[in-house]
């Protein structure tokens, strides 16, 4: 029992030591995610950009108004809280998703690949911060 303790304070000293350091690792790696979220939505976006008849729409504009940016999370746990809003930009972007039973959603697919990605490049950060110190 007394090496998990000198474990953990061991631990909590190498966190404490580059904390800031890997703050700042997720914050980039948070904004490039958001980039590749919205290219990705761009470009995988399975309906057509048509309005119809429409005169109040403008042709594009739901492929080119979906978007993923870092946001401040109004949540508060006692540390840093990092989130990614993917969404649409129309009004009637939830019409895009939900149609069909969800048959042409571009969101939900959008915010799982990009999220195993992410955790992808999560993986050995602690040692990369590391040994940028």
């Amino acid at each position: 029992m007394a090496s998990l303790s000198r474990g953990l304070t061991q631990l909590r000293l190498n966190v404490a030591e580059f904390g800031e350091k890997y703050n700042d690792y997720l914050d980039d790696q948070i904004k490039a995610s958001a980039v590749e979220g919205t290219a990705y939505m761009k470009t995988r976006a399975p309906w057509n950009d048509s309005t119809g008849n429409r005169k109040d729409r403008v042709p594009g504009a739901a492929r080119a108004g979906l978007k993923a940016e870092p946001t401040e999370s109004p949540l508060t746990f006692g540390h840093s809280h990092k989130e990614i809003t993917f969404s649409h930009s129309e009004w009637y972007g939830i019409f895009l998703e939900t149609k069909r039973h969800g048959k042409h959603q571009v969101i939900m697919p959008s915010v799982k690949a990009i999220a195993e990605r992410f955790m992808a490049k999560l993986n050995g950060s602690l040692d990369r911060v590391a040994r940028n110190r």
